[in-house]
C-alpha cells in the first residue's frame, strides 16, 4: 500500500519514545496516545499560557 511508511511516526512528546501508525484521516496525529502524551502536552501548554499571563484564570 502506497504511503504506508509515511504514516509510521514517532510520538512528539519529549519524554516518550513510542512509535505509532497514524490512522487519522488527515495524517496529522502528533502523539502515540491522546490520553497520556497528548493530555500532558496540552496541560503543559495551558500552564505556560497561564504563567505568562496570556490566558485569564478560571472562575470569578
Amino acid at each position: 500500500r502506497e504511503g504506508t511508511w509515511s504514516r509510521l511516526k514517532a510520538c512528539e512528546a519529549t519524554d516518550c519514545r513510542w512509535a505509532y501508525y497514524d490512522r487519522s484521516p488527515a495524517g496529522r496525529r502528533r502523539w502515540c496516545s491522546m490520553r497520556v502524551c497528548g493530555s500532558r502536552a496540552k496541560m503543559r501548554a495551558y500552564r505556560a499560557r497561564r504563567r505568562d499571563g496570556r490566558e485569564a484564570p478560571d472562575g470569578p
